[in-house]
């Protein structure tokens, strides 16, 4: 994992130690961290269940090993950006996951962390120790659609929203707010356009926008606040060839 400081005027610098390496695993190919997602430092000002609380002072970062099916564990030098191993521990940790994970997530309020599992086509739910950040599985992976990858999380934690690749849809489900278990939205999916790669969602939570990366078109849908119900407003408003991501201010 490569880590970068933000300096004046947008400028990029590698700090020190950078990259930095996960365990070697027995039995598997080299390592092959496809996502990652570090966990927060400030909570929703409003609407979000955490909203009142006080943030977490340790920060942690999760890698999906698509080669060694493991979730990776850092913790962040919150001072200098360095990675290393969530202590007590000496060594960086990880954790099962399903087949091929693709994508990985953490709620907006430090509760839980999701993982895509790409070749056994569901979704891994795990909560997050508030001891030393590792992760605790919440229960068997759930259902998704066929080759999910791409992951998000709505602002206020509420939802989780899977892209599946080779299904062309977006599945939906409402987070639990005990253990994190996810419960699938009704209607479960909508459609997409060809071979959906990237997701995001703005930050109001109003909006979500899908990239398709073989029909070369962003898919707009409004996000229904109480449900979570995503709406399909545009058939696909045209990019240029092959888009790979989609970010929204």
């Amino acid at each position: 994992v490569s880590v970068f400081s933000i300096g004046s005027g947008g400028s990029v610098t590698e700090v020190a130690g950078s990259p930095f390496a996960v365990p070697a695993t027995a039995g598997s190919a080299a390592a092959n961290l496809v996502a990652l997602a570090v966990t927060p430092r400030t909570f929703p000002s409003a609407n979000a269940a955490c909203s009142k609380q006080s943030p977490p002072t340790n920060e942690y970062l999760y890698a999906a090993d698509a080669s060694a099916n493991q979730v990776w564990q850092f913790q962040v030098n919150t001072s200098s950006g360095t990675l290393g191993p969530p202590a007590p521990s000496l060594s960086i940790v990880g954790v099962a996951a399903g087949s091929v994970p693709s994508g990985v997530a953490v709620d907006p309020c430090n509760r839980f962390v999701y993982v895509a599992n790409q070749q056994s086509n569901n979704v891994s739910a795990y909560t997050i120790s508030a001891t030393d950040g590792s992760l605790i599985s919440a229960g068997p992976a759930t259902s998704a659609g066929g080759g999910p990858g791409p992951i998000a999380i709505d602002p206020l934690g509420n939802f989780v929203y899977v892209v599946n690749k080779l299904s062309n849809q977006i599945f939906g489900y409402r987070i639990g707010a005990a253990m994190g278990t996810l419960t699938a939205l009704s209607p479960a999916f909508v459609a997409t356009g060809t071979t959906p790669d990237s997701i995001a969602i703005r930050s109001d939570d109003t909006w979500l926008f899908v990239a398709n990366y073989n029909s070369s078109s962003i898919s707009q849908y409004s996000i229904t606040p109480a449900t979570g119900a995503l709406n399909p407003t545009t058939t696909g408003i045209a990019t240029d060839n092959l888009p790979l991501g989609v970010g929204v201010k």
